[in-house]
């Protein structure tokens, strides 16, 4: 129950549990001390568990309702999680402190295809670093580059220097455009844009089209219906009042814009704004929608949604 500690490993996937050489965890679980418990685990989609409908190669996490995960439980999902990402737990076990669960970094190019994951409670303090670099190269590569340049410095960008140019235009186009304009404008002026003026607009509207082309302000009756093409002598009048039964919304709300705040945002978003990974990244009432790369995004949102990013909307009835 005191903050400062933490923990970081490895977690693979279970389909590749007869790979596991290395004797990887593949879930972590979280003892909440109420019998709801977390658990972490990486949903390597692969083999037997490939046909995922969603969390692809991310880290889930999910809570069970009673029974600390020992028997049948009802559980549900509370956070996916994609490489250099983060879930926050707030008030873990009622100290008042926050535990969060972070994954670093996520490799499937090899077997077994890993996650490393990182767990903290409460305010971290970190190690000191050493004072000399390590005799022998890490199994993995560092994040920072190496403290020594290269010896010997590369090759020469070109084998010679480009020509100096010409100090007048050429007489002739050349067969490729140049990277910069010529020295000199033209010393004539181009023709006029029109040889004439067009003639001068009229004060009203004409009730009847000018030619087949649509004018560019509209006729005085517009028509009940749009019609492909604009028609010769003007309709009849519109209704006074409206239809009897308008269309509907695409939900209970209407459609909202979407907005893309950021990744890891640090308020709570509203409706329709992302990225979000999982409900407590919400306003209250809303929940969080998740989505596999460019797949729809939630009902009663509409505009441009980058991808593999998840939006926050509110259930219809909610």
């Amino acid at each position: 129950t005191d903050g400062g500690t933490s923990w970081s490993g490895t977690l693979i996937g279970v389909a590749e549990y007869d790979s596991n050489l290395s004797n990887y965890h593949i879930v972590l679980k979280l003892e909440s001390g109420n019998g709801a418990d977390w658990f972490v685990g990486f949903n390597r989609a692969i083999g037997i568990n490939s046909d995922n409908a969603q969390a692809d190669n991310q880290v889930t996490i999910y809570k069970v309702k009673a029974g600390e995960g020992l028997g049948y439980s009802t559980s549900s999902l509370k956070g996916m999680l994609r490489s250099g990402r983060s879930m926050t737990i707030t008030n873990w076990r009622r100290t008042g402190l926050d535990l969060v669960i972070k994954m670093n970094a996520i490799n499937t190019s090899v077997s077994p295809g890993y996650a490393d994951v990182e767990i903290a409670f409460g305010p971290q303090t970190t190690p000191n670093p050493t004072k000399f670099p390590t005799r022998r190269p890490t199994r993995r590569p560092t994040r920072s580059p190496s403290k020594k340049p290269t010896t010997k410095p590369t090759a020469k960008p070109t084998s010679s220097t480009t020509p100096n140019p010409t100090k007048f235009p050429t007489r002739r186009p050349t067969r490729r455009p140049t990277r910069s304009p010529s020295k000199k404008p033209t010393t004539k002026p181009t023709a006029k844009p029109t040889a004439e003026s067009t003639a001068k607009p009229t004060s009203s509207p004409s009730k009847k089209p000018t030619s087949s082309e649509p004018t560019s302000s509209p006729s005085i009756d517009p028509t009940t219906e749009p019609t492909r093409s604009p028609s010769k002598t003007p309709t009849d009048s519109p209704t006074r009042l409206p239809s009897f039964n308008p269309t509907k919304p695409t939900n209970s709300l209407g459609t909202f814009q979407i907005k893309n705040v950021g990744l890891n945002p640090t308020s709570k978003l509203g409706i329709c704004e992302g990225d979000c990974d999982n409900d407590a990244n919400c306003q209250d009432g809303l929940v969080c929608f998740h989505r596999n790369g460019g797949s729809p995004g939630p009902p009663g949102c509409a505009g441009s949604m980058t991808s593999s990013w998840d939006y926050c909307y509110r259930i219809i009835g909610n």
